[in-house]
């Protein structure tokens, strides 16, 4: 499913490539690290599964989608800081990793998850705020799928 969506998202998002060949794995690296380390084992089904296996379900499956989603933008803060002047992820036009990275604090806002000291996820989510393309994406405006 979320494959999906990584194939989905540069039609409806303003990404990019990075001009030199040279800076692609760096921004595709950035892009992985949510989309194969952070949303995956955040799907709510996955979540829910690992929290039945528990005796609180409730407290489990919470725990687990904090815990997953504060690691992985802990991680992610130490990939962009090393483009540290960059408006986006990786340069000063997003990328696929801001397209991964912004519904993914929309989770982490719903889940309670503090981002506050990470600097550059902070920034990038400034930089998309006003967009058009990332304020048509937002999951309140797109809406559950169709079932």
């Amino acid at each position: 499913m979320f494959g999906d969506t990584l194939h989905f998202q540069p039609q409806r998002m303003p990404a990019k490539r990075p001009t030199c060949e040279s800076d692609f794995p760096a921004a595709k690296a950035q892009s992985y690290a949510v989309a194969m380390e952070i949303r995956p084992v955040c799907n709510l089904s996955v979540a829910t599964h690992a929290a039945n296996l528990t005796k609180d379900a409730n407290a489990a499956k919470a725990d687990w989608i904090t815990h997953v989603i504060a690691k992985g933008l802990t991680n992610l803060e130490a990939l962009f800081a090393q483009d540290a002047r960059a408006t986006f992820s990786y340069g000063d036009t997003p990328t696929l990793a801001d397209c991964c990275l912004i519904p993914q604090l929309y989770n982490a806002e719903r889940w309670g998850v503090d981002y506050a000291n990470h600097r550059r996820i902070q920034a990038i989510a400034e930089a998309t705020q006003d967009m058009p393309a990332f304020a048509d994406a937002h999951p309140d405006t797109v809406g559950p799928p169709a079932p």
